[in-house]
């Protein structure tokens, strides 16, 4: 989520008022200074290090970032890069929490992170700029992160989304492909050709349904047996379609492998793995 240039002046006059150790103590060690951390890991205080150790998606921190939180604080970043949900639950469970300040699950996640006891709760008094955040966004903390009624232990740092990218010089016929271009692909690709991952993929296939005429995906979400109709639609026309797929992807760099080297034509994708690709 990018800043707009009011908060970024408050920002940096918000910096010069934190000592180093101050900064880390306070639990929102990136969050005063850079887009807001999720989630504050409790058994992890580097405030005498002069560093913060931060578990988080692998394209989701620039060095640009890291650089120029350093001249303002003075504080080293050490980011451990991770591709996917699981792989964050697994270290934070084999350390119960240790060696991380800071981690950075997706918000739906809730669930899961409840019971592991290795988050604390953001002291949100020292993140100010939370008040320059989707309203919406910041509510998700609080109604799905509140863990015990002590308060959010999750805050929303930015958000990504999935679309479809392709291979400029592969893809032949005219226009953008669509969701749907993904299964009813140009008689010109022959073979496997496309990605994606699962859930999202299907419900991309169930979208593009619903713009073809075949169902109401929408109405999925009135009641369960409405949601298992589609779904059944919906899984019995991407099995009928198995022989299109190259790969299931699970984190940024398998998309990126994707379509440097197993084959990829078409795929539903991150944005942010597909966009670092074009600007390398």
């Amino acid at each position: 989520m990018s800043k707009n240039p009011t908060e970024k002046h408050s920002t940096a006059r918000a910096a010069k008022q934190f000592k180093r150790r101050m900064l880390l103590k306070s639990g929102a060690a990136l969050a005063a200074l850079t887009p807001v951390v999720p989630l504050y890991v409790k058994n992890a205080f580097a405030a005498s290090s002069g560093q913060v150790n931060v578990l988080m998606w692998g394209e989701y921190l620039p060095d640009s970032v890291v650089a120029d939180f350093k001249a303002k604080t003075g504080i080293t970043i050490n980011h451990t890069k991770i591709g996917d949900n699981g792989e964050i639950i697994s270290k934070m469970k084999a350390g119960g929490g240790a060696g991380y300040d800071l981690a950075s699950p997706t918000n739906m996640r809730a669930l899961q992170w409840e019971n592991l006891g290795v988050l604390a709760p953001f002291d949100m008094k020292r993140i100010p700029n939370i008040s320059n955040v989707n309203p919406g966004m910041v509510a998700v903390g609080e109604r799905d992160w509140n863990f015990g009624g002590k308060g959010s232990h999750w805050v929303p740092q930015l958000w990504g989304t999935e679309s479809i990218s392709w291979r400029t010089d592969k893809w032949s016929p005219n226009g953008l492909p669509s969701f749907g271009d993904i299964w009813e692909p140009d008689p010109a690709i022959s073979g496997a050709f496309m990605m994606g991952r699962t859930y999202s993929m299907m419900t991309g296939c169930g979208i593009w349904m619903h713009h073809q005429g075949k169902m109401d995906f929408w109405s999925s979400y009135k009641d369960e047996a409405t949601m298992r109709k589609n779904w059944e639609i919906i899984t019995e026309y991407c099995i009928s379609k198995k022989g299109n797929l190259v790969k299931f992807w699970s984190g940024g760099d398998p998309q990126k492998q994707g379509f440097t080297s197993d084959g990829v034509v078409v795929g539903q994708t991150w944005d942010g793995p597909i966009v670092s690709m074009m600007k390398a």
